[in-house]
């Protein structure tokens, strides 16, 4: 064991210490067209540009969705195997460089790498070998485990004998707590099927399966499994099982794969051993070393995709602390147990356990739980003592009132202990054959949740609900439900695998009893307070009569709020600060929940012949284009962000002279709106503001269809997308009466119910005005009632002298509007209990002035920068001097104000947490070859706690005069704030690798002129710039 040990370490830290290499930028340009190119000698070229960065031993992680899509296609459908073999072989490159990190990509190419395996060529079976073996130790078996069980009832001998064997490789890197029942049973019934097949090859793999899965965890879990299996069969798995190496335990092939490890082969062949050995290290601890504690997300559920750790990680946190971190431990042998057992209980209850007397049985069971409860933390046996409590007649016990203290005992120790899944595994079965027991069903359940609290509800749920239902016990089926639906609320939601859940719901939603039934729509109500509408679209398949028991159900949590957790995780504070554009925050919740959805990738079948029919000059054809569209969608339910060129080509469809078309495009934006989520909002401008000049069709139908996509769009983004910037002022001020009455309509239902909005809707004031003056009767009408609307968020005040501009008779009626207006204005929205930000509390905005939409008519700072003598701090600019526009005012009182003050905010620490936060990859890494939204986002939001509201606003303006007023200003405050430039460098510098992407040659003037006394500013300050700071900056600079 020590032996072991010594050559697992280093090989860790070794890695560790490797410094990454970013590969991303130094693919070739023409990469991505070479590789789908028709001459197999450009794709060979392509892929022999990217083997060589592969072959770096650790690579930067970063957004590798378009290499991994373009080798996986490249493997799936290349005709050319030499060119199949060399990119598995750079898939197991990516996957052995970048390890953990590689996790998210491997559902995306496991399936078709297994179903590629029918290709028979050594070669070409050598790499998807390698490959798929990289991949494996990238995640978890748990979350490739349906894509694995599809392919094993595959017709091609080639590709069942080649999964058995990646089943067999797969299974010496697990331990009995990451092969758990839940995961054996259908794995040994998939391979029991293979060990009766016409294929030799076939037969003999699957036995190497087996065998190797029964040396993992033993005979006595297997068997079950092999009730039905002849003895000769059965001496051929025990066979296979004595021959099987384990690759954490010490032996002669352990040895042999620490020795690869030290030097990867060309290609990195060795690169999966000797992550295995990593592995290994982290998860299984080898015998003989100290129990390790695996990062949570090993056995915890599936990672999920562009998130902090999930609830495997947080839930066990809670009310035990720094202390319950996941712990795991070897299985024990009995005779171990025993031992260990004996040293912390009285011999008299050892003797009674398994007395014959019912008294007896009881009174040992009291002694066991004096002993739990005068025992500390570390030195409680969590294991022995529960294997004690397993000891015939364990939990087939058949006095209720000793079978309900051995359950409380359960619970007791798993609250008091260092209790690990091992135990767990130990002791879920029998919790879960009484969780429907009449007496003894309340304790099963405690003991489940205590269990849970120790082991984090989703690893732990998923683990009974399995078990539940491998049952035929109705009973125990529809109370786990009944379990499952209070410890969400008890735990909270994060981390849980909704897809596992979402299959399981689906059988119980089909079991012929009653209870089961009712359980399940049970606990579609409590998973629907934390996924909202989503939910359904999983069950619309169902019977009418069930979906409307269900329909029911929701409608009942309609309103209601997921309540607080208690236990676990204890999140109940996780909504932080109320951002000063209001709907920041209550967009974040949703954002989380809607990331628990399994989504589908679907850019790959958005293809250039389906864009193409699309935009077709024959209407049947673009018809046909879109009906394909929507059978995707269809399929797909939820979707990933990537959706290729399908926003260009329906925007085109959005203006076709065929209405049905437009219809039926506006159909597909409302399902693609439910597809993506929140992640629509990137499509928002491109895609989303030509919705709404669709609201100015001359047919009603076609405008109802517009405003009810335009409403589902607003529903997962909210609204501020689609009030920043002038986009909504351009869409108004076209004199379309159609158009007007529907915007017009449409703010005055939605700006009631925001409690703040951007200073943008300013721009659409002088329209709004022009509106109340129209020829047209109802969009008068539509003004009219928007005006105390649009006056809850701007202020009486500032719309008085909008009116300025106007002439004195259209002045004089628009005031008049005004007046009436102000007494029919409603009051804001009040915040949510509990979440005021700290910036308001530190603040507050005075009751006549709207929080974050107050007006001023001064100009921007650069071309008159207030006097900071006679601005009073505290006091409303409208009382100051006030100098003429030429524009319509939009900023904020409060904001004129800051503009006298320093325009950096230092934070202490702020550019170190920045720093760790980019290297600890929780924020996106500034790399890429052009600026995406989620970019410019990231950008805004570091920004918004050191850099002044009003700079900010000017800098992510629309308006490139805005950018150019921005750097003048930042020009005024180089010498005045250098210690500010310094502590917000790296952000300044990222803002100006944005502009380098501008075309306007003026804006660039600028940012050399700024960039030219930056640097020599910094050079007489003796500044040295950080690793993260050039990485950002230079590369750009000298593309540039």
């Amino acid at each position: 064991g020590d032996e072991g040990e010594d050559e697992a370490v280093p090989q860790v830290d070794a890695f560790e210490l490797l410094e990454a290499v970013e590969i991303l930028s130094k693919l070739p340009k023409d990469f991505y067209d070479k590789i789908e190119a028709k001459k197999w000698q450009e794709r060979k070229e392509a892929l022999e540009a990217l083997d060589l960065l592969v072959k770096n031993p650790k690579l930067e992680p970063g957004d590798y969705n378009d290499v991994v899509r373009a080798l996986k296609k490249v493997v799936g459908k290349d005709t050319n195997v030499m060119l199949v073999a060399l990119a598995a072989k750079c898939l197991a490159g990516l996957a052995s460089g970048l390890r953990k990190k590689f996790g998210s990509y491997a559902g995306h190419v496991v399936p078709t790498i297994l179903e590629k395996f029918k290709e028979k060529k050594p070669q070409v079976v050598q790499a998807l070998q390698e490959a798929i073996d990289a991949i494996f130790l990238t995640t978890t078996l748990q979350n490739i485990s349906e894509d694995v069980l599809a392919v094993m009832d595959n017709k091609n001998p080639t590709i069942k004998q080649q999964t058995s064997l990646f089943l067999a490789r797969s299974f010496r890197h697990c331990t009995p707590s990451t092969l758990p029942k839940s995961l054996l049973k259908p794995f040994c019934a998939a391979l029991l099927k293979q060990i009766n097949d016409s294929a030799p090859e076939v037969r003999d793999a699957a036995f190497e399966a087996l065998g190797t899965a029964q040396k993992v965890v033993g005979e006595k879990a297997v068997n079950p499994f092999l009730a039905e299996v002849d003895k000769l069969k059965l001496d051929r798995i025990k066979e296979c099982a004595d021959k099987v190496e384990l690759a954490g335990k010490k032996g002669v092939s352990g040895e042999k794969k620490e020795t690869k490890a030290a030097a990867p082969a060309p290609g990195k062949a060795a690169s999966a051993p000797s992550a295995a050995s990593e592995r290994d290290t982290k998860e299984a601890a080898k015998p003989g070393m100290a129990p390790k504690k695996p990062p949570p997300s090993k056995a915890g559920g599936p990672v999920k995709k562009g998130k902090a750790p999930a609830a495997g990680a947080g839930a066990a946190k809670g009310k035990k602390g720094a202390d319950v971190k996941e712990v795991f431990e070897q299985e024990l042998s009995p005779e171990a147990c025993e031992e260990k057992a004996a040293t912390v209980l009285p011999a008299t209850c050892m003797q009674q356990l398994d007395s014959g007397n019912w008294k007896e049985r009881l009174a040992s069971m009291e002694e066991f739980q004096k002993s739990v409860e005068s025992m500390e933390r570390n030195d409680i046996p969590c294991q022995a003592l529960i294997k004690m409590l397993a000891k015939k007649p364990g939990f087939k016990e058949t006095n209720f009132q000793v079978m309900q203290m051995k359950l409380h005992i359960v619970a007791l120790v798993a609250q008091k202990g260092n209790f690990s899944k091992t135990s767990a595994n130990i002791v879920l079965d029998g919790l879960v054959d009484k969780v429907g027991d009449v007496k003894c069903g309340g304790n099963a359940k405690e003991a489940l949740s205590a269990i849970a609290e120790a082991c984090s509800l989703p690893w732990t749920a998923e683990q009974v609900v399995s078990l539940a239902f491998a049952q035929k016990n109705p009973k125990n089926q529809s109370e786990t439900l009944n379990w499952l639906s209070n410890a969400i609320k008890e735990f909270g939601f994060t981390g849980l695998n909704v897809k596992a859940f979402i299959s399981n719901v689906k059988t119980a939603l089909a079991a012929t009893n009653p209870a089961i039934r009712t359980s399940a729509i049970t606990l579609l109500g409590v998973m629907f307070l934390y996924m909202g509408a989503p939910l359904r679209i999983f069950f619309e398949e169902e019977k009418p009569a069930l979906l409307s028991q269900i329909d029911a159900e929701f409608e009942k949590m309609k309103g209601q709020t997921p309540p607080a957790p208690t236990r676990g995780s204890t999140k109940s504070g996780a909504g932080g600060d109320v951002g000063e554009d209001g709907e920041d925050q209550e967009e974040d919740t949703p954002a989380d929940v809607m990331d628990l959805l399994p989504r589908t990738e679907i850019g790959d079948k958005i293809t250039s012949d389906l864009v193409s029919k699309i935009g077709d000059k024959n209407w049947k054809i673009r018809k046909e284009g879109l009906d394909e569209v929507t059978t995707i969608l269809n399929e797909a339910k939820f979707i990933l962000p990537n959706i290729g060129e399908l926003p260009s080509a329906l925007k085109g469809r959005l203006n076709d002279s065929n209405k049905i078309l437009v219809q039926q495009t506006l159909n597909i934006l409302q399902q693609l709106a439910t597809a993506m989520g929140p992640n629509i909002k990137q499509h928002v401008k491109n895609l989303g503001m030509p919705i709404i000049t669709v609201m100015g069709d001359s047919k009603a139908n076609v405008r109802a269809a517009a405003l009810l996509t335009l409403n589902s769009w607003v529903e997962q983004t909210g609204m501020k997308e689609w009030l920043e910037g002038e986009d909504l002022s351009e869409e108004l001020k076209r004199e379309n009466p159609f158009l007007r009455q529907e915007i017009l309509g449409w703010l005055a239902e939605k700006l009631p119910t925001l409690r703040t909005v951007p200073s943008d809707l300013q721009f659409c004031v002088p329209y709004l005005y022009a509106c109340l003056e129209d020829r047209n009767g109802d969009v008068r009408k539509k003004a009219q009632e928007a005006l105390p609307m649009f006056m809850m968020h701007i202020g009486f005040e500032k719309m008085s002298k909008a009116t300025g501009k106007l002439k004195p008779a259209s002045k004089d009626q628009v005031i008049a509007l005004l007046e009436k207006a102000k007494a029919s204005m409603p009051a804001k929205p009040a915040p949510p209990p509990g979440k005021t930000s700290s910036k308001q509390a530190a603040a507050p905005t005075p009751a006549s002035a709207p929080a974050a939409a107050v007006y001023d008519s001064a100009p921007p700072a650069s071309e008159s920068k207030p006097d900071p003598k006679k601005t009073k701090p505290g006091g409303l600019a409208s009382k100051g001097k006030v100098v003429p526009a030429k524009k319509v005012p939009s900023k904020p009182v409060k904001e004129e104000e800051d503009r006298s003050g320093p325009i950096y905010i230092l934070v202490p620490n702020g550019k170190e947490q920045r720093v760790k936060e980019e290297k600890g990859l929780k924020v996106l890494k500034w790399n890429f070859p052009a600026p995406r939204d989620e970019y410019i986002e990231q950008l805004k939001t570091q920004m918004s706690t050191c850099i002044a509201k009003w700079l900010q606003d000017e800098l992510f303006h629309a308006d490139f005069q805005r950018h150019i007023k921005a750097m003048a200003v930042m020009t005024d405050h180089l010498e005045t704030e250098k210690e500010g430039v310094m502590s917000t460098l790296d952000l300044v510098l990222k803002w100006f690798t944005l502009r380098f992407f501008d075309t306007n040659t003026s804006v660039l003037m600028k940012v050399l002129e700024y960039l030219k006394l930056l640097f020599t500013m910094l050079s007489q300050e003796e500044y040295h710039m950080t690793e993260l700071e050039a990485t950002s900056f230079i590369p750009y600079l000298l593309l540039k």
